[in-house]
């Protein structure tokens, strides 16, 4: 009985713990809004390993949530491994989208460096 009661006690913990962590996410951004664009990529071999790797170090310089889906797969713009795993090859129409502090710079030159043929010139 003791067992059950430390169980229950950590998962109440563990719950209000969480719920504190979404509200205090969901107040620190005043606006609320999401920044969009829809970019198709120009670069011969797509955002493969080099080119993803290079955007990715330029999306983790920023304190915004950075997502790129494509179709109805969606991945986290900080993660090597999500932006890899959306297959994105030439002539692929994908969405920028960004929310946070520093949005509007984030989606700008994220979306300026994919233009650029995401790094043919690096």
């Amino acid at each position: 009985m003791d067992i059950y009661r430390i169980r229950r006690r950590y998962t109440v913990k563990y719950i209000n713990l969480d719920i504190g962590i979404c509200t205090k996410g969901k107040n620190r951004y005043t606006e609320g809004k999401m920044i969009v664009k829809e970019i198709t990529i120009r670069n011969p071999q797509g955002l493969q390993s080099k080119c993803a790797a290079i955007f990715i170090q330029k999306a983790t310089g920023y304190k915004a949530n950075i997502w790129i889906s494509k179709g109805e797969r969606k991945a986290n713009g900080k993660s090597l491994l999500g932006v890899l795993s959306l297959a994105i090859g030439k002539d692929s129409v994908i969405s920028l989208s960004a929310e946070g502090e520093d949005e509007a710079e984030a989606v700008s030159e994220l979306e300026s460096y994919l233009l650029a043929d995401a790094g043919e010139t690096v």
